[in-house]
């Protein structure tokens, strides 16, 4: 570091400094992004500030800039990040004792909102099948989070689900580097439940990953592990949960998935007489804020509970188990709200671990991103769109297949994706509700083919039951049951979405190659287990 150099000719004397942004086109020079209350971006050729008449065209803005970019591909053309959205200009460079200007000062959309604009970035990816890149402007919005939109021009309308937390499905096939694979100096023993630490689950103890059974790269992610197909028990009806190994617990267990449970369970509880139950957060986690609640809740037990002076311990034995309350609140859905959103599936939902021979942290036996019990299950389908206009509900149809896998988990990649002929035509044809009557009981003009079944059959299609906008996913929900399914069984279930103006593709051959080919498909393994 040196120090900052004493203002320069022209440098801003008013208000903050908040980003800048080097300039090729002149040596020495920069873009000053400021909260000057007349002219909000600046440029330093090395020996001047000048203003970039941003704050004084009527096309520009005097709002303060927070953030800037340039161009890497046309350097005379500078982003601003404001208080009230994106501008972007021209430079014309000095020349011949001319000063710099700037031109053509407008506001950039292509999507984004007009809200404040922490921070810019530009990124450059190239296409698979070669032609011009991807060229994707990426902006930190104020409360809204981080957007992204195609620079040249408005990107295409898209309805689509993911491979991956990290896949956008703007590059097909969708490219399965983790980004965030550490060198082999820097990995850790990795949690290994499909919905933790971004949902891998082929590492193995002490820090040392190796490839997954199916081949999968370590450093790559899996193609049957989406995020936007997300398994949860369906609550109890009838039948107690039995009891769970290594009971009474005073800490975290084993499996995650059954502290889970109880959570679930426990957050359900009347309030009346449980005041604690909606403070309970179901994240399978054993923290002082669930060790709180749970004393809480045991002592509003008393006296159900078996020995008083021990009832408000943080333990969870096989009586708090037990209790009837308990029983019939089991696995109930823990959001306050009809449908589930994203971030309740991140952040609600928790995966049951595969199988392991050793422990938690060996590798998996099965290559299944995720073992399921042998019952009843609700499987959630989270939809994203992106485009300016948002999808409407009635032209947005989902559907969900199933087909088992072989045992081999090396076989699961040649294993031949399903027909999907006709699909198209009888998802438009579907009534613009489908949350109930006897209409949406058949799908006329399609049946799965041999091998592949509809994971609903009484519903085999669904229509979310709001717009879908970009940045607010919508989350459709199956029924599906697990419990005819043998044990040790892997299953994959497929979810296929259309829209009426971009009709649901899949290509025929292998499935691994038609998921990461086709943005509306994902996929997700799951083993049936005791």
């Amino acid at each position: 570091m040196v120090p900052a150099p004493a203002a320069g000719p022209g440098l801003p004397a008013f208000g903050s400094y908040n980003d800048l942004a080097v300039d090729p086109t002149v040596a020495g020079a920069f873009y000053l992004a400021t909260s000057h209350p007349l002219e909000p971006l600046w440029w330093w050729d090395g020996a001047t500030c000048h203003p970039t008449t941003l704050g004084t065209l009527p096309a520009g803005t005097r709002s303060p800039a927070y953030s800037v970019v340039v161009d890497p591909a046309t350097p005379t053309v500078v982003y601003v990040g404001t208080a009230v959205g994106v501008w972007r200009g021209t430079l014309t460079p000095p020349a011949g004792g001319n000063p710099p200007r700037w031109v053509d000062w407008a506001q950039f959309s292509n999507g984004l909102p007009e809200a404040a604009v922490q921070d810019l970035a530009i990124g450059v990816y190239p296409q698979s099948g070669g032609g011009a890149p991807l060229r994707l402007l990426r902006a930190a919005l104020q409360a809204r989070g981080v957007w992204e939109v195609d620079i040249d021009a408005p990107g295409p309308q898209q309805t689509y689900v993911r491979v991956h937390p990290f896949d956008t499905r703007r590059l097909l096939p969708t490219p399965q580097a983790d980004p965030m694979s550490l060198p082999a100096n820097r990995r850790r023993t990795w949690h290994l439940d499909w919905a933790y630490e971004r949902n891998r689950d082929h590492r193995t103890g002490a820090g040392a990953p190796r490839a997954h059974p199916d081949g999968t790269a370590v450093t790559d992610f899996l193609w049957h592990a989406s995020p936007d197909v997300v398994c949860r028990p369906a609550p109890v009806a009838l039948g107690a949960v039995p009891l769970p190994n290594g009971l009474p617990w005073t800490g975290a267990p084993a499996d995650r998935f059954w502290l889970w449970s109880l959570q679930t369970a426990l957050r359900a509880l009347p309030p009346a007489q449980f005041p604690d139950a909606p403070l309970v957060v179901p994240d399978g986690r054993w923290t002082a804020w669930w060790v709180r609640r749970l004393r809480a809740i045991r002592a509003a037990f008393v006296p159900a509970l078996p020995n008083p002076a021990a009832v408000t311990r943080a333990t969870v034995d096989a009586a708090l188990w037990n209790q009837p309350l308990v029983q019939a609140a089991f696995w109930t859905p823990p959001w306050s709200t009809p449908e589930p959103s994203e971030a309740d599936l991140v952040e609600r939902v928790l995966g049951m671990a595969t199988p392991r021979t050793v422990s938690i942290n060996a590798a998996a036996v099965r290559a299944a991103s995720c073992a399921v019990l042998q019952r009843r299950y609700v499987v959630d389908v989270c939809v994203h769109h992106r485009g300016l206009a948002p999808a409407a509900a009635g032209d947005v149809a989902v559907v969900l297949l199933r087909t088992v896998l072989p045992g081999a988990a090396s076989a699961w990649r040649t294993v031949a994706a399903p027909d999907i002929a006709g699909l198209a035509d009888a998802l438009d044809g579907l009534p613009a509700d489908t949350s109930s009557g006897p209409a949406p009981n058949a799908l006329p003009g399609y049946a799965p083919p041999a091998g592949w079944a509809f994971v609903d059959p009484a519903r085999p299609a669904r229509r979310p039951r709001r717009t879908i906008a970009s940045g607010d996913p919508h989350v459709v929900s199956f029924d599906a049951d697990l419990s005819t399914d043998a044990l040790n069984t892997d299953v994959l279930l497929l979810a296929l979405v259309h829209h009426r103006t971009e009709p649901v593709t899949l290509a025929a051959g292998n499935l691994r190659d038609g998921v990461l080919g086709s943005s509306h498909a994902a996929a997700r393994s799951v083993r049936v287990r005791s």
